[in-house]
């Protein structure tokens, strides 16, 4: 049997272990295992997960010519602009050290997840000289299934939530100048019932909001996630800054569930027409508070133009089934 072996040792919370997950279901219907970099099973190729620092290993298959395929994510960034100790910056430096190194000298292939991450690879760390591809991220179907819920609008006259899915809830000024005008756009709209907010929250001062507004929930499983969608009437908010590719993103429009954000990372490009992206009239990149005047507007041409968004992102969804972004890993790493 073909071995796709991954750089991970198990599965945790969060984006990368979301994809293993995913793309190992899709595996085992085309009868291929995939295994972690412990198992003893053979490996017909190796697929690292952004990093690894199993680099002997790494260099072991190389020299005995095993096909080595690096799915990047995003680079550590946040750190030059925010207040924390030597420790931590170096930490980063080193992660994106790591990264870089394989991606240059140790892989064969890379797949970014957006257009916006090979750009900014690029830019950061210069051209690599190996081939590579851009591949979205997907939604399982169950996600797709909760389409109906707002496709028939049988509950037109329920209020509307408004939705934050985050890995972690980041706690920068941008943010918390973010959680504020949500806040503030729920108290003064009688159509909006809450903002419900996932993830991991541990660096949220939560006393400092409304609480009965402001639905702070934390992590919630893997597999319970798409319960999050059997709200009819939701609109999905990201909170995130320069986004890489965000799963939860890809998992509310497939939902059929309509986007609001600000233009920056890869939003506008996993949307498409399937939501509201703001114009961020500062430096993003160096965590510059930008104008949020057009926050509360969105949110209301949403929700007066419900169906139409529904629409688009049902439409835009059909790019984000996991066969698809299956199919293209299936061609990079068995080519």
């Amino acid at each position: 049997m073909i071995s796709v072996k991954v750089s991970l040792s198990q599965l945790t919370y969060g984006g990368p272990s979301t994809f293993v997950n995913r793309f190992s279901k899709y595996l085992k219907n085309k009868n291929i295992s995939l295994n972690f970099y412990n198992s003893k099973e053979k490996a017909s190729v190796i697929l690292v997960i952004s990093g690894t620092k199993k680099l002997g290993w790494l260099l072991y298959h190389k020299l005995i010519g095993t096909r080595i395929i690096q799915r990047l994510d995003g680079f550590e960034w946040k750190y030059n602009y925010e207040s924390h100790s030597i420790g931590y910056s170096i930490k980063c430096k080193l992660i994106n050290f790591n990264m870089n190194l394989i991606r240059k000298y140790l892989s064969d292939h890379i797949v970014y997840q957006s257009l916006y991450l090979e750009q900014e690879w690029n830019n950061k760390f210069g051209k690599s000289n190996k081939s590579f591809s851009v591949i979205h991220n997907s939604a399982d179907d169950i996600f797709f299934n909760k389409q109906s819920k707002r496709i028939d609008r049988s509950s037109k006259d329920q209020k509307y939530k408004i939705l934050c899915v985050e890995g972690t809830i980041q706690n920068d000024m941008v943010t918390q100048k973010m959680l504020k005008i949500l806040e503030s756009a729920v108290s003064s709209n009688e159509q909006l019932e809450k903002v419900e907010l996932y993830g991991n929250n541990s660096l949220i001062n939560k006393s400092l909001y409304d609480r009965e507004i402001m639905d702070f929930k934390g992590t919630i499983d893997r597999d319970r996630i798409h319960e999050i969608y059997d709200y009819t009437n939701l609109i999905f908010f990201i909170l995130e800054i320069n986004p890489p590719c965000p799963n939860a993103l890809i998992e509310a429009i497939s939902a059929g569930v309509p986007a609001i954000g600000f233009d920056t990372g890869s939003f506008k490009e996993i949307i498409k027409d399937a939501g509201i992206f703001l114009e961020y009239d500062k430096e993003s990149k160096k965590l510059e508070v930008p104008n949020f005047d057009k926050v509360e507007d969105s949110i209301e041409e949403i929700i007066g133009n419900y169906g139409h968004y529904v629409e688009k992102a049902v439409k835009v969804s059909k790019d984000y089934r996991v066969s698809i972004m299956g199919d293209k890993y299936l061609r990079v790493l068995l080519p």
